[in-house]
């Protein structure tokens, strides 16, 4: 019965902390060949706690046909009430600039330090980029890292 008791103890502290856990990384794959602006990504985040502050960073997945030195993004961030911010951002991209695909690189840059998500439920969090010519060759992947 004991034994019973501290199983359940121990399972119901997994769930709780499981449940509270803030951190996640939503990642949407692109077309490297030709990442089109109006093929925004968008990526959900499911948050429990509207009191938390939060790190929220971009990450970006590229390749050496990407030209430029960095990329600018536009963000932009739909509550669940509806309430919808837009920002820009750009990340910081290194690279050989071999022009072939060989290595793929990732970067991350901290986008929000302390960011309060100030409602219980879904987050989308839409990227696009801010490229002259309205596509970017050599990007992959972008995301959030929310933590």
């Amino acid at each position: 019965m004991a034994r019973g008791v501290a199983y359940a103890g121990a399972a119901a502290c997994l769930f709780l902390t499981g449940c509270l856990s803030p951190h996640g990384v939503r990642v949407g794959q692109v077309d490297p060949l030709g990442w089109e602006r109006a093929d925004a990504v968008a990526l959900t985040y499911a948050n429990g706690d509207s009191l938390a502050s939060r790190r929220v960073s971009v990450i970006v997945r590229y390749d050496d046909r990407y030209a430029f030195d960095g990329l600018p993004l536009q963000i932009r961030v739909t509550g669940p009430d509806s309430v919808t911010e837009t920002v820009y951002a750009t990340v910081p991209l290194r690279h050989s600039r071999s022009g072939k695909t060989v290595k793929y690189y990732d970067a991350e840059r901290l986008w929000r330090d302390s960011m309060v998500l100030g409602r219980c439920g879904d987050y989308t969090f839409r990227l696009a980029h801010e490229l002259p010519g309205g596509e970017a060759e050599g990007i992959v992947a972008v995301g959030i890292h929310v933590e």
